[in-house]
């Protein structure tokens, strides 16, 4: 099945035949625009009334229906239709993608490895069965997987294959021999998402932004939209100060998916920071870090190991993470460093960090700061807490600095060469972080 402008939706309803790989198709082509996804959505509402008739039996009307919820992102249903239905490839296939959506890895796993044994020729289920292991830990096994699907004259040529190579490669600290991988994937297929993203995240996380923000932007113009492309992109923009740019990307989310959390709370951060003064932008980002941190870790699809020992450590949100250290967790039974690293990047996605050791000044100049208050807490700390000079606060607002670890990020030189920042508001700042137990940043 090729890709087409016009979809006909009714094709899942009434054809009975279609291959895994022609209903995968069948969702890029179904998000292809806003048109499309809601005359899908008016099919499947009619189902049982005019279409189930045309299928051969209730339990495959049931299983496609199942089918049909996740082409549309309705976990819950998909899952409850799918485990009802006659087994079947497709039907296993199908429900192990809700339960991998569903931050079931292991369930999924079982399933694909099912499948996989009986039909090891299927590229979809190849690689599917290598991105469950992945996710369950198994990267060893995974990345053996692969160096054995590369030998294989018919799967060489794979841009999935070189991804998720890259990706086994960057869980073992091969960071050069990943981006290699990544590029091959490219000269593959120089439109693959998965590998866009990944690189395009990787670069943010590096302070390369202008590279992230072209591959980004590049993605933006992919069929279907990735969710966590246009949020992230959106973000950046807002960093920018172009919020008209970051609620275009918002929007683009809503559009697909109207009741999405996250994409609700940034456009609406957006619209409001357009008119704000600083003082509420202040304000406003307050908010939004009281929610993030309050994130429950439940909404994200982590390895069963790290959540298992996240449960362990009583970690239960985002803000729950944040308050330990690297070393903290490494001491935790089964947390290594591939669950280290799955952390870290969670928290960078939503502009968080681990706990920093804490930082200890001479005794005649400790502050007069609670014992129990944390590197953390006073990190992320609005600066909109404490009093500053009108010049002062005028440059912190140009700088687009909020909490007092935007500040700490600086060093005096950086500071200094701010327009109307001089050595006055030096001090100024200076002397607030000293009472809190911080310094600026030391040159390198």
């Amino acid at each position: 099945m090729g890709q087409t402008n016009q979809v006909d939706p009714e094709l899942l309803f009434k054809q009975e035949d279609l291959s895994l790989e022609d209903i995968v198709q069948l969702k890029s082509d179904v998000y292809a625009s806003v048109k499309t996804r809601r005359k899908f959505e008016k099919e499947l509402a009619s189902f049982y009334e005019t279409k189930a008739g045309k299928l051969s039996s209730t339990s495959k009307a049931q299983a496609r229906k199942g089918v049909a919820c996740w082409l549309i992102n309705k976990l819950p249903q998909a899952t409850e239709l799918l485990e009802k239905a006659r087994t079947s490839k497709e039907t296993d296939y199908f429900l192990a993608l809700c339960y991998l959506g569903s931050n079931r890895p292991l369930q999924a796993h079982d399933l694909f490895k099912k499948w996989y044994q009986d039909d090891p020729d299927s590229l979809l289920l190849t690689m599917s069965y290598v991105d469950a292991k992945i996710k369950t830990d198994q990267i060893e096994e995974a990345f053996e997987l692969l160096k054995k699907i590369k030998a294989r004259k018919n799967f060489r040529h794979n841009a999935d294959i070189y991804f998720y190579t890259g990706l086994c490669l960057e869980y073992f600290g091969r960071y050069k021999e990943a981006e290699t991988e990544y590029q091959n994937a490219l000269r593959v297929n120089s439109k693959h998402q998965p590998t866009l993203f990944r690189m395009a995240w990787n670069a943010d996380l590096s302070g390369y932004e202008e590279e992230a923000l072209e591959l980004y932007q590049t993605l933006m113009k992919l069929k279907p939209t990735n969710i966590n492309t246009a949020i992230n992109l959106g973000l950046m923009y807002e960093d920018k100060g172009e919020y008209d740019k970051a609620i275009k990307c918002y929007e683009r989310v809503l559009e697909y998916y109207p009741t999405h959390p996250r994409g609700l709370l940034y456009l609406k951060d957006s619209q409001a920071a357009q008119t704000m003064y600083y003082d509420e932008q202040l304000k406003r980002r307050e908010q939004r870090l009281a929610q993030i941190l309050s994130i429950p870790i439940s909404d994200f699809q982590l390895s069963v190991r790290s959540r298992a020992c996240l449960e362990k450590l009583g970690v239960r949100s985002l803000g729950d993470m944040t308050k330990w250290t690297e070393p903290g967790l490494l001491k935790t039974e089964n947390f290594g460093m591939t669950s280290l690293a799955e952390i870290k990047e969670l928290l960078a996605r939503h502009g968080l960090t681990l706990s920093q050791e804490e930082f200890t000044l001479p005794e005649s100049t400790q502050p007069a700061v609670s014992s129990t208050q944390s590197t953390t807490d006073l990190l992320n700390k609005p600066l909109s807490e404490f009093e500053w000079s009108a010049r002062t606060k005028g440059c912190m607002a140009r700088m687009k600095l909020y909490i007092v670890g935007d500040l700490t990020k600086h060093t005096e030189a950086e500071l200094l060469a701010v327009q109307n920042f001089g050595q006055t508001s030096l001090t100024e700042v200076k002397q607030r972080l000293n009472l809190l137990g911080l310094v600026l940043k030391l040159p390198e």
